[in-house]
């Protein structure tokens, strides 16, 4: 929730000049970068994997050729 307060609400929430949140909100802002950075790493790491799973599942014991040559129902598998 920290991560996507907008800096008019915080400073509304915890006051304009206070000296005690000045340190911390370098280290939020750190942390939200990184929390930020590992959730699109991780979605980037999954959709990879994924796709790689997906793709060698289609093409393991040649599932494309059956398809396509062998079932004359399905026309264009490939698209």
């Amino acid at each position: 929730m920290v991560c996507t307060l907008h800096s008019g609400h915080f400073h509304q929430l915890h006051g304009k000049d206070s000296p005690i949140l000045h340190p911390f909100t370098l280290v939020i802002g750190v942390v939200c970068f990184q929390i930020k950075y590992l959730q699109s790493s991780l979605a980037l790491n999954f959709r990879s994997r994924l796709t790689k799973y997906v793709h060698d599942t289609y093409m393991d014991s040649k599932t494309y050729y059956k398809v396509s040559n062998l079932d004359s129902r399905i026309e264009n598998a490939d698209q």
